[in-house]
This record gives structure tokens, C-alpha cells and sequence, in this order.
């Protein structure tokens, strides 16, 4: 017969599992820090190549797929936000729309990314001209896309369904690679996809259709049955309290080092155009144009400017 363990052993057991549980969380915790801002270094890096303007980066895709979500997100991450979510871009149920692009500054470290968030594109007979009206510079001489960030919603779909995202998908990157545009998938939703091969079957079929190796799955911060307010949105009288995810912080940050990267390609690209004599090189893609960078005229507003 065994002997009976006392009361003591089992409090110091006790203790040390929870000791042991608190040390594991506390490391995973620090270590996911480091990551996170090892991520934020990086952008900082890549927008001092990019130069003294900041990039500007369209956000297109069909209405309701999370365009508007991401660029929320985007603005909570880079800021190094938390506890209450604050929408800078007015979020929509699923359907046609015709709302204003309006560009959304945000923030890195000393640098600024300028996110653009576009109308929805139609779900249905979907052209090659509605693609290119989302490209397209903004009013008033607004701001011209340097680089894309294609959002998707990635949900059970029945094969005729899978079939006419892979079509709308061909289309879209068809128009970005004529217009000189790199780009960025992002399949958003990630939750909705319950297995991993799943996710990771339709992630490679995307990046064929599109010709990418560029495509992300992300689950964006949001909150539903809120209402826009002048200051933010509200739910009721209370504020909207999100916590953070790693592994959308995480994402986040790595689309945004690699559209900012991109840029800084392109950018170094067009100005070797510039300053090269033209016999000498290739002639650039068709969509290419040559902003003039070293405009000292040039500003965040007159980048920004939409009016």
C-alpha cells in the first residue's frame, strides 16, 4: 500500500507548476517582444531606403473581404496601440459600394507608410477598367500608387466559387503587373479556414494564379455592432477594448516591410531611369511613370491630397 502524500508535498508541487507555468509565459511573452520589434526595425530600415517620401500603398479588393479592416489594423500595429480600437477607416457589410477613397497616413517609427483605401471592387462582371479605376491617382493631384495590397476573404467555398476568386484574382494581378504596380496578397478571415492544409493548399494555388510568392493569411483586429463616431467608433457608451494578437501583429508587420520594400526597389529603379543616360537601358515596363523625388516642394499633403 502506498503511502499517503501529505498536504505539504502537494502545495510545493502545487507552486512549482505554477511557477514553472509562469516563467514559460513570461519568456514566450519577452521573446514574441523581441520578434515584434525586431519586425518594426525592419520597416524603419526599409522606409529609410525608400527615401524621404513615404510610400504609398493602395488597398484594393471587393467590399466587405476586409479592405477597410486591414487598414484599421495596420494603423493599431504600426502605432503600437492597445486596449481600445480606434477606427480610422469606416468599415462595410458585404455589397456593392461607392464610397470616397480617402488616404490614411500612418506612422512608423520616423518614417510615414500613406495607406489608400479604395472602393470596393464589384463582385460580379468585374473589368479590367474597375481595376484600373482603383488605381488610379487620386483627385486634385493626389497620391499615385506605388505599390498594391490585394485583400481577399478566405472562407469555405464550393469549387465554383474557388474557381471564380482564382479567375477575379488573374485579372486583378494582370492589371497591377501592366501598370509597373509590385503587390501584396492578403487572404483575410484566417480563422474561417479550420485545417492547415487547407489554407496552405489554397495559399499555393492563389500565388500561382497570381504569380506571387507574396501571399498572407491574417485575422484582422475588428468589432462587430459598432457605429462610426467623429472620434472613433463606439459601442453603445462604451469603448471598444481589443486585445492583441501575436500572429496578426506579426503579419501585419511583415506585409508592411514588404510593400515598403517593394517601393524602395521601384523607387531606386526609376530614378537610375532618371539620372542614366537612356541609351544605355532597357526601356521600363509599361505603367511606369518618373515622380520627381528630389522636388523639395513635395510633402506629406501634397502627396496626401485628395481634394
Amino acid at each position: 500500500m502506498n503511502p499517503p502524500i501529505s498536504l505539504s508535498l502537494l502545495f510545493k508541487l502545487s507552486a512549482a507548476s505554477l511557477s514553472g507555468a509562469s516563467f514559460f509565459l513570461a519568456w514566450q511573452h519577452s521573446r514574441r517582444c523581441d520578434v515584434l520589434a525586431a519586425q518594426q526595425a525592419e520597416i524603419r530600415h526599409a522606409l529609410r531606403d525608400a527615401g524621404r517620401l513615404p510610400p504609398v500603398i493602395f488597398i484594393i479588393g471587393f467590399r466587405g473581404h476586409g479592405k477597410s479592416s486591414f487598414v484599421n489594423t495596420v494603423c493599431r500595429v504600426l502605432a503600437e496601440e492597445d486596449g481600445q480600437l480606434v477606427f480610422r477607416s469606416e468599415t462595410a457589410p458585404v455589397g456593392p459600394t461607392k464610397t470616397t477613397t480617402v488616404p490614411r497616413p500612418v506612422r512608423a517609427g520616423r518614417g510615414t507608410v500613406a495607406l489608400v483605401d479604395t472602393p470596393g471592387l464589384p463582385t460580379e462582371r468585374l473589368t479590367r477598367v474597375h481595376t484600373e479605376t482603383a488605381l488610379a491617382p487620386l483627385p486634385g493631384g493626389g497620391a499615385t500608387a506605388e505599390c498594391a495590397v490585394v485583400v481577399l476573404r478566405c472562407e469555405y467555398m464550393r469549387f465554383s466559387e474557388r474557381q471564380i476568386l482564382m479567375k477575379r484574382i488573374m485579372e486583378i494581378s494582370s492589371v497591377l503587373r501592366a501598370k509597373g504596380l509590385p503587390f501584396v496578397v492578403l487572404l483575410t478571415h484566417k480563422r474561417a479556414m479550420k485545417k492547415a492544409k487547407e489554407a496552405e493548399e489554397l495559399r499555393k494555388e492563389l500565388a500561382l494564379r497570381a504569380k506571387t510568392d507574396c501571399v498572407y493569411f491574417v485575422e484582422n483586429y475588428v468589432s462587430a455592432g459598432c457605429s462610426s463616431t467623429s472620434f472613433g467608433w463606439k459601442n453603445g457608451n462604451r469603448s471598444i477594448s481589443v486585445k492583441n494578437n501575436f500572429d496578426t501583429h506579426s503579419v501585419t508587420l511583415a506585409v508592411m516591410r514588404q510593400c515598403v520594400e517593394f517601393v524602395a526597389t521601384r523607387r531606386t529603379d526609376l530614378q537610375r531611369l532618371q539620372t542614366e543616360p537612356s541609351d544605355l537601358l532597357p526601356p521600363p515596363s509599361g505603367g511606369f511613370s518618373l515622380p520627381n523625388f528630389g522636388n523639395p516642394e513635395l510633402s506629406m499633403d501634397s502627396i496626401l491630397n485628395s481634394e
